[in-house]
């Protein structure tokens, strides 16, 4: 059995490439943002509303191991609760390093130490669910914000039925693709992601892994809600029009390190079309990644195992 390759020390070449590529992001958004604009409106920020986003990390790092824990008990595994909970943390961390947060599937696997092929297909599973619901809320956000035509309006209308599909229907959407893209694919991980999608033939266990997807992407709209108007007083259709948008758009470009400065430029230009202050939105961006995504994967540091072996077992 063959275990997903390690994040090796020293960083690879490509990885420096992110972090510089994240690092020259923010600089050019920068000169876009005033930094003493910056620095004013942290100094006049709302505490309680920063601490009442960080307090929700809990709820949005709970609803995410309810789901993962879900998914491997449905798929015969009986992990122990605190090893779910680690091997999530701890794929946080590695996906941190890598564009799109990819190197989770393998992440998540490396603790369990069962199946990597399999586990790394259901956290496939996972992500996509997280993008179908990010579709959903993205593509009305963006005929919102561009205040787009009847027929633009329609085709994002036909995607997000396709999407609602998918959703309702997820065995028959991997069967159609399976037998339509994949049908002469012999990698073992190709073949290995469609056994673990077997999962999804069972209706209620898709229907609570969707129920906590949304939970999941609620709480996520909430922190950044909280975050905006710890700056600037947002409405809650704007925080979510802007927020949509940003999710949704930053999944085509998984360029930096932890979509470092992807993330923080497409809030700030969405929400300045809803007449949102620059700063009030690149600091609640900033913000938003030390909660969600640098605190996690901190905490992951402390999982990482102190001797695992990836060489081929019997």
């Amino acid at each position: 059995m063959t275990f997903p390759a390690p994040v090796r020390s020293p960083l690879s070449l490509r990885t420096v490439i992110r972090f510089v590529l994240a690092g020259v992001l923010l600089v050019l958004l920068l000169q876009f943002v005033e930094p003493s604009k910056i620095a004013q409106a942290f100094a006049r920020a709302r505490g309680e509303l920063i601490a009442a986003a960080l307090a929700l990390l809990l709820l949005n790092l709970g609803t995410q191991v309810v789901k993962w824990r879900q998914l491997l008990r449905k798929s015969g595994y009986t992990f122990a609760n605190v090893l779910i909970a680690q091997s999530l943390l701890f794929g946080i961390t590695v996906g941190t390093l890598t564009p799109g947060q990819i190197g989770e599937f393998g992440g998540r696997a490396v603790l369990l130490r069962s199946d990597p092929e399999r586990l790394v297909g259901l956290t496939i599973i996972d992500k996509l669910q997280i993008l179908a619901v990010m579709a959903l809320g993205g593509l009305p956000s963006f005929a919102v914000l561009f205040r787009l035509g009847l027929v633009p309006s329609i085709l994002l209308g036909l995607a997000a039925a396709l999407v609602i599909v998918c959703l309702a229907r997820p065995a028959q959407c991997a069967m159609w693709t399976k037998d339509t893209l994949f049908r002469r694919a012999k990698s073992r991980w190709i073949h290995e992601f469609f056994a673990a999608a077997q999962v999804l033939r069972n209706t209620r266990l898709m229907a609570s892994t969707t129920f906590l997807t949304a939970a999941f992407y609620a709480v996520l709209w909430l922190q950044v809600h909280f975050l905006l108007n710890a700056f600037f007083p947002v409405s809650p259709l704007d925080s979510f029009l802007g927020f949509a948008a940003t999710m949704f758009a930053k999944s085509f470009f998984p360029l930096t390190f932890a979509d470092l400065g992807i993330r923080e430029i497409g809030l700030v230009y969405f929400l300045s079309l809803r007449s949102v202050p620059q700063e009030a939105a690149f600091n609640a961006s900033i913000l938003l990644f030390a909660i969600n995504i640098l605190l996690p994967s901190i905490i992951g540091l402390f999982f990482i195992p102190e001797s695992v072996s990836f060489k081929a077992r019997q």
